[in-house]
């Protein structure tokens, strides 16, 4: 489920998700794959391809950005200063913000 921590810069918001996402890895049970931590530094320069990724022209592959593999892997996603990403960035998010987890790329 989507959290938002809202608070001061520098208060520990950051800290303490990634605290509990060790805190979790520690009681799944044994064999499971390991819960991460995936951070997007936002800022006015943001796109949406840093969150979702982008296709390698050479091999024509998708390279999977963060939020695209935390979604697919389970992984705790956090997306860092988002008050600093651009509406585009905020748009896309929205979805995924309320709780969605189909995500659509964009072309």
């Amino acid at each position: 489920q989507p959290i938002i921590l809202e608070g001061p810069t520098s208060v520990g918001k950051t800290c303490l998700i990634k605290l509990i996402a060790k805190y979790q890895k520690q009681f799944l049970a044994k064999g499971s794959a390991l819960r991460q931590v995936v951070v997007v530094p936002n800022s006015i320069n943001t796109t949406v391809q840093d969150y979702t990724g982008t296709y390698e022209l050479v091999n024509f592959t998708f390279q999977r950005g963060p939020l695209v593999e935390a979604l697919m892997d389970g992984l705790v996603f956090i997306a860092d200063e988002l008050n600093l990403a651009p509406a585009s960035v905020l748009a896309f998010l929205a979805p995924v913000l309320k709780g969605q987890t189909v995500l659509r790329l964009p072309r």
